[in-house]
């Protein structure tokens, strides 16, 4: 394997001006022909993050179609919405899922031209957001549309899609301790806040550290809920909280869902904080000598 050539003061100087000019702070051609043709760790690494993105929105997915129940964050918190809402608003996140994993496809396996990818991307984005205008309307209306139809999709009491956490519950409950919670908290926020300050220093390596701790920290918080709620539910590890236990009886669709939502959410985070950690030693000089000077310029 050709070693990169190391960039020398004059090539930097240049790359610092267009940087610092640049508002968008894109890419050169040549580099974005460079990166298409020769794979390095960057790319890899950036190609890894998006696909567990997508594995993580496509599972939460299938877990709001076959319950019938989803929790969607906003601005306050969290809001559940139940029944076809819930069941459209699935199937829009997994064809934005699927917009998602067409770049990775076209990235390192492709087997179209550029302008198909786009238009597949396009098409896939159009109708993700019929869906969610659709599972809106739905919501907004309380609009009941074939019931019995709707109690033959969903399945609430269905475990199946939980099985990341059944099979992961008893490794993960240490963190779901009341007493953890802060710890975990101040040492994510803490870590995001060396990071950055790391990041304007250009201690690349550094900063990714820092920002794999975060992303870990909020992995284990959600990791820990997800557990938790899970043991608790189905009276594992003789753990008892009537509350909890109450709502699962009474809304046992909203209660894995919420599982559902912790544990796409943990696992995700987990599979990006470890490749934040692949980065601090995995990138190249010359690629850590980028970054650098693209935080320069920033």
């Amino acid at each position: 394997m050709a070693k990169k050539k190391k960039l020398s003061d004059k090539q930097m100087e240049g790359r610092r001006r267009y940087y610092g000019q640049a508002w968008h702070h894109r890419s050169p051609p040549s580099e974005l022909k460079q990166a298409s043709s020769t794979p390095g760790a960057q790319r890899v690494i950036q190609s890894c993050m998006l696909a567990s993105l997508v594995c993580a929105m496509v599972w939460y997915a299938i877990a709001a179609i076959v319950h019938g129940s989803a929790s969607i964050f906003i601005v306050v918190g969290f809001m559940t919405i139940d029944g076809f809402a819930a069941i459209t608003y699935g199937i829009s996140v997994l064809l934005l899922a699927a917009g998602y994993a067409l770049h990775v496809h076209e990235r390192h396996w492709p087997r179209y031209k550029p302008d198909q990818y786009r238009q597949l991307r396009r098409t896939a984005y159009w109708t993700a957001a019929v869906f969610l205008c659709l599972a809106l309307l739905v919501f907004l209306l309380s609009f009941k549309v074939l019931p019995e139809l709707q109690r033959a999709l969903i399945a609430p009491q269905a475990s199946w899609p939980l099985w990341p956490t059944a099979a992961s519950w008893r490794a993960f409950l240490y963190f779901s301790q009341t007493h953890l919670f802060h710890t975990i908290l101040i040492t994510g926020v803490a870590s995001f806040a060396v990071a950055i300050v790391f990041m304007k220093l250009t201690w690349i390596r550094f900063s990714f550290v820092g920002y794999a701790a975060g992303t870990l920290s909020f992995a284990a918080y959600f990791l820990g809920d997800a557990s938790y709620q899970y043991a608790v539910t189905r009276r594992l590890a003789q753990l008892q909280n009537p509350d909890f236990m109450a709502h699962y009886l009474q809304q046992p669709a909203q209660a894995n869902a919420w599982i559902s939502v912790c544990q796409s959410i943990g696992w995700g985070a987990m599979a990006i904080g470890l490749l934040f950690l692949w980065s601090a030693w995995g990138y190249s000089k010359a690629e850590i000598a980028l970054a650098a000077v693209r935080a320069e310029a920033s």
